[in-house]
């Protein structure tokens, strides 16, 4: 069984993302959208206020913040193990 390097309960990505836009550091993610996949690139915005809270990658891509299950290899706490 594989273990992860995972969030605390209640934690949530926000800080890690503005910290990688911040430093301009590439974010590698795996998102939940009716099934796993992969997005990465750099930030362009965060949105966190909105009342669907998201981000934007500076290719376009927009995603959720709830359907971020890992960000540059830190995972949600329900995807521990596999």
């Amino acid at each position: 069984m594989d273990i992860r390097n995972t969030l605390s309960v209640g934690e949530d990505f926000l800080p890690i993302l503005t910290d990688c836009q911040e430093r301009k550091v590439k974010v590698e993610m795996i998102v939940d959208r009716n099934g796993l996949e992969r997005a990465e690139g750099f930030l362009k915005n965060i949105c966190p206020h909105s009342p669907d809270p998201f981000i934007e990658l500076e290719h376009g891509m927009i995603v959720q913040l709830t359907a971020i299950v890992a960000v540059n290899g830190l995972f949600l706490p329900s995807y521990s193990e596999c």
